[in-house]
């Protein structure tokens, strides 16, 4: 899924409540697509968030909407390893 950086109380709900569901089916994983942010703080933030849940997928772009290509490209990248 594609996600703002800051944007985890999301991230927390969509884990909540999909996440239950893929408990059940073993091909079902949820991950979160995210570019860069310009603060430490929340970068800061991320790296913990990731620590914690291991579902996260930082790549160095931007976060923009305009970059949404870049975003897709990766999260291919990455579903096509599995």
């Amino acid at each position: 899924m594609l996600s703002a950086p800051d944007h985890v109380d999301r991230r927390y709900n969509i884990r909540r409540l999909s996440g239950r569901h893929c408990k059940n089916h073993p091909r079902c994983d949820i991950f979160f697509v995210l570019g860069t942010s310009d603060s430490d703080q929340v970068d800061a933030s991320i790296l913990k968030e990731a620590r914690e849940f291991g579902d996260l997928l930082v790549e160095n772009f931007g976060d923009a909407y305009s970059v949404s290509l870049s975003q897709d490209a990766a999260s291919m990248s990455i579903l096509m390893s599995f």
